[in-house]
């Protein structure tokens, strides 16, 4: 089995990653509790020289939503509830970012996803990639986070 990537989540104020590998065959479910922190942190480290495409569902006792990256410049976020419901019972927003470098030796990109009730982040080497605010529009998408489950 290949492995193509790797997940990691910060649940507390001082935490040292633990790199969880998830390729297609075997995906990643993580219960989190964020409650005493001021916002949820999810790591993807991705081969540098393999084409980019996963997702990060976001949920508890329903799916809240779901970030998913098609390339190092393309990518959508869906919230469940959320907009006219004309896409899976909720909206999907695309995006397009800039910016996304390899690191460690141009072995990996890491993206780094923050999300608080208002807004989710995608950072790469700190610099924001992209930024999405929450409106009474988004439905699910600002609901706390208790489980992940990682796909490629």
């Amino acid at each position: 089995m290949k492995l193509l990537a790797f997940f990691a989540v910060i649940t507390a104020v001082v935490a040292d990653l633990e790199w969880r590998p998830f390729s297609l065959s075997s995906s990643i479910k993580v219960d989190v509790d964020f409650s005493e922190m001021d916002k949820e942190r999810y790591f993807v480290r991705y081969p540098c020289n393999e084409n980019i495409w996963f997702k990060l569902f976001l949920g508890s006792d329903a799916a809240n939503s779901h970030i998913e990256l098609f390339s190092k410049t393309k990518g959508n976020i869906y919230c469940n509830e959320g907009g006219a419901r004309n896409w899976y019972g909720g909206a999907r927003t695309d995006f397009t970012m800039s910016g996304a470098g390899c690191e460690e030796g141009d072995q990996y990109i890491i993206f780094t996803f923050e999300k608080t009730d208002s807004n989710l982040v995608i950072r790469n080497r700190g610099a924001v990639l992209y930024e999405q605010t929450f409106d009474g529009d988004d439905g699910r998408c600002g609901n706390p986070t208790a489980k992940v489950t990682t796909q490629v």
